[in-house]
């Protein structure tokens, strides 16, 4: 069985402040844009019809207006379709390294789906990277929309490190996403896929300094949780009493995808990867982008977001719940 899911936005917002010296990414609040997905309640299908009209966008409990929107992507024609911008993030530490086989087929499955080709040109496609981590970060290949070349760098795997520096290449990852996100005026949609065991052992940060820098950045966060007590060379979950250290590896994991907008995923076992991967590339597709003005000028407080489909009540919405106002 496959389990996705996020902890709810209450628990989301009594998230501990970041120490003081810790350099933030903040969101200016000028203009605010989110990443939606849209389900049936019933099927669970996404939903891929709305227009901006179906939508209302609410910041503190007070409605924005909305002044930019884009439809999913699968549902509208190429020349339209705003291109993604994803990097796939690897640990490589020893505890996943043995799952490499696993881990490269299934990460082939979302570098298969993304869009390239003779359309526009190569500026309107799909760009991606492979980064690699254990006690240190490895470009494996840097941006491309070639295909071929990131499937042979799924290849190239690095030599054994002495720790895990995920929430240092995490800190890394959204710093550099962000900032291409400015650069280009917020052209394409960026996503970090990570798969780890969600165990850190050598960075300089806290779990509660990442998930503040994810809040206040326009990414959004896959995680996937391989977690310990998954036995690699069993069909079925191994089960047995979990650390402390493993319960707030998932933890961290769950509220990281949650403050993004993303979605975690813990699969029952390594062969459930591809399927991971593949909702991942599902969801990406499907998503819709809206972009609105806040009311209320900066303040450098965190505001919560709600969005709703009033006409549509049988529709789920998955978005980030928050963000951090600053100019």
């Amino acid at each position: 069985m496959l389990i996705a899911g996020a902890l709810m936005v209450g628990a989301l917002l009594g998230t501990q402040s970041p120490k003081q010296d810790t350099p933030l990414f903040t969101v200016d609040a000028r203009a605010v844009y989110l990443t939606v997905s849209a389900r049936d309640v019933a099927t669970g299908r996404y939903v891929t019809d709305l227009r901006q009209s179906d939508f209302a966008v609410y910041e503190n409990g007070r409605p924005q207006k909305i002044f930019y929107f884009e439809g999913a992507p699968a549902a509208v024609p190429d020349t339209e379709r705003v291109p993604v911008r994803m990097s796939l993030l690897l640990d490589m530490s020893g505890s996943i390294k043995q799952r490499i086989p696993d881990i490269r087929d299934a990460a082939l499955i979302v570098i298969r789906s993304l869009k390239s080709g003779p359309r526009l040109g190569p500026e309107d496609d799909d760009l991606a990277r492979i980064m690699m981590f254990h006690d240190r970060s490895i470009m494996t290949q840097d941006f491309t929309h070639h295909r071929l070349t990131l499937e042979k760098a799924t290849d190239s795997i690095p030599e054994d490190g002495g720790g895990t520096k995920l929430y240092t290449s995490l800190y890394v990852q959204l710093r550099e996403m962000e900032s291409l996100g400015r650069a280009d005026g917020q052209r394409y949609r960026n996503v970090i896929v990570v798969l780890s065991d969600g165990i850190d052992t050598a960075s300089l940060h806290t779990d509660d300094e990442i998930i503040e820098v994810a809040r206040s950045s326009r990414v959004a966060v896959y995680t996937i949780l391989l977690a310990r007590y998954h036995n690699p060379r069993r069909r079925r979950r191994v089960e047995q009493v979990r650390s402390n250290e493993e319960l707030v590896a998932e933890n961290f994991m769950h509220r990281l995808a949650a403050v993004t907008g993303g979605t975690a995923y813990v699969p029952s076992r390594i062969k459930r990867l591809k399927d991971v991967y593949q909702n991942i590339a599902n969801e990406v597709a499907m998503q819709y982008r809206i972009g609105y003005q806040p009311i209320v000028p900066p303040d450098g407080q965190v505001r919560h977001i709600s969005v709703h489909t009033s006409e549509r009540p049988n529709i789920l919405l998955q978005h980030r719940p928050s963000y951090r106002a600053v100019r």
